[in-house]
C-alpha cells in the first residue's frame, strides 16, 4: 500500500503524481500495488482525478483511505472513484464501512476489498446471528454433555476465528 502524495493533487501537479505512481508500480514488480486516497482530505474533482491517475498508473488497486482519518468513508466518495475508475483498476474501500447496508452498495458500485475492522465485522456477525440464537441456544445446550462446560468458548472461538 502507498499513499498518495496529497499535497501535489491539492495543488495540481497531476503530472508529478502521475510519475510517482508509475515509479511505485515499477517497483512492485508485479506484485499488486494499492494506492490509498484518503478521500476524505480530499474534494469529488481531487478524488475523480487521484482515480483517474491510479487508473493509468499501473497500479492494481485504488483504495479510499487508510481508515485512521477522523471522518469516515461515504457512500459518496465510492461513487466518485468509481465513476473515474470505469473498471480500470480495482477498489478497495476503507475506513467507514460500519454495517452491511453500506458494504452491499459499495459491491453495487464495483468494489472488491474491504479493510474493515474486526469490531465491525463481529458486530454485523451478531446482527445476522440474532435471528437464530434460540436455535444456537439449544444447539449448545444439546452438545454441552458432549463437548463439556467449555463449549460456549470454543464455539465463540471458532465463530469468530472461521
Amino acid at each position: 500500500d502507498a499513499v498518495i502524495n496529497i499535497g501535489l493533487v491539492k495543488s495540481g501537479r497531476y503530472n508529478a503524481v502521475l510519475s510517482e505512481l508509475r515509479q511505485l508500480a515499477a517497483v512492485a514488480d508485479g506484485r499488486p500495488l494499492k494506492v490509498i486516497l484518503e478521500t476524505t482530505c480530499l474534494t469529488e474533482q481531487e478524488i475523480s482525478a487521484a482515480t483517474e491517475l491510479v487508473a493509468v498508473s499501473g497500479a492494481a488497486y485504488v483504495k479510499t483511505g487508510t481508515g485512521f482519518m477522523p471522518s469516515p468513508t461515504t457512500l459518496r466518495h465510492i461513487e466518485v472513484m468509481a465513476a473515474a475508475a470505469k473498471g480500470r483498476v480495482k477498489m478497495k474501500a476503507a475506513g467507514g464501512i460500519r454495517n452491511l447496508d453500506m458494504l452491499l452498495a459499495c459491491v453495487r458500485l464495483g468494489v472488491s476489498r474491504f479493510g474493515i475492522k474486526w469490531q465491525s465485522a463481529l458486530f454485523q456477525l451478531l446482527a445476522v446471528l440474532r435471528p437464530l440464537m434460540p436455535y444456537l441456544h439449544a444447539l449448545i445446550e444439546g452438545c454441552m454433555p458432549l463437548f463439556g462446560s467449555q463449549f460456549w468458548y470454543h464455539f465463540l472461538y471458532l465463530l469468530i476465528l472461521t
